[in-house]
């Protein structure tokens, strides 16, 4: 997606990592009084893509993001922890979100922040530069989900769908076979 001379420019990028997971966690200066935009953009954008922001995320493979103003409204902290490296999760959050077309990602709200790029009609990758400029590393981290998100919500369907099965006293004969003593062990704990 970057050209040469975008990845010549690239900020070297950050992120720790924990099993399938990589945090982010920027720090960004808010315009004087533009605070309260900056949170009715970041709903806009969220919401745009439907009313569950968490399916929406987890469409893109974020485990958690939480947006903080603080400071008296002069500061916002940025937290996400997603699967793959910095580059992967972004580029691949473009597609999915946009169709690859970086004009309806829905990051205006990004022009609320001191320096943001997005105000001169900035590129995908200054706009990750930006991000990366931003950022600091975690000196700890540590994500306990062992699987990526998508594992994870398949996970979870597949333990509610189990335990419907497990409601239904006509799978009782079926769910006496020996084969299924493992599951059911593991169910039960």
């Amino acid at each position: 997606m970057a050209t040469k001379e975008e990845l010549a420019a690239r900020v070297k990028r950050k992120g720790a990592k924990s099993g399938f997971s990589t945090e982010y966690t920027g720090f960004f200066k808010i315009k004087p009084g533009r605070a309260e935009q900056l949170v009715e953009g970041i709903l806009a954008a969220l919401t745009s893509r439907g009313p569950d922001v968490r399916v929406s995320y987890a469409d893109i493979g974020v485990y958690d993001a939480k947006y903080v103003v603080y400071d008296n409204d002069t500061r916002m902290l940025l937290c996400i922890a997603f699967n793959n490296d910095f580059d992967t999760y972004f580029d691949d959050a473009l597609m999915l979100l946009t169709g690859g077309d970086f004009t309806k990602m829905g990051a205006s709200w990004i022009n609320n922040l001191e320096g943001s790029p997005m105000e001169d009609g900035g590129t995908w990758e200054q706009l990750k530069n930006y991000l990366v400029e931003h950022q600091v590393d975690a000196a700890i981290y540590a994500n306990t989900t062992n699987g990526t998100v998508n594992e994870v919500q398949k996970a979870l369907d597949l333990q509610q769908v189990f335990q419907q099965v497990l409601d239904n006293p006509e799978a009782a004969e079926a769910l006496s076979h020996p084969a299924l003593k493992p599951l059911l062990d593991l169910a039960a704990g």
